[in-house]
């Protein structure tokens, strides 16, 4: 079953963070959103795969010295686990 969720408040680092690694999950889709929120809607198991997207690429950020991707990453991952 399809869900949606808004993650609101968001820094345009973060909201631009969380649209890049929705692009590369076939279950979840980005829908129309004003611009400090992201509208997510997919099934359950997608936004668990974009979690843990959001942490392989907080994880890599870190890696590879940049501290504020890293950030923004764990920033949004943080809230959508919260709701997922």
């Amino acid at each position: 079953m399809e869900r949606e969720h808004t993650v609101d408040d968001l820094t345009s680092d973060s909201a631009t963070e969380l649209r890049r690694a929705a692009r590369g999950n076939e279950r979840v889709a980005v829908a129309d959103a004003p611009d400090d929120s992201v509208r997510l809607v997919g099934e359950a198991e997608g936004l668990r795969e974009l979690v843990r997207t959001l942490w392989v690429r907080e994880l890599s950020a870190r890696e590879f010295g940049q501290p504020g991707l890293a950030a923004a990453d764990r920033a949004v991952r943080m809230r959508l686990q919260r709701q997922v």
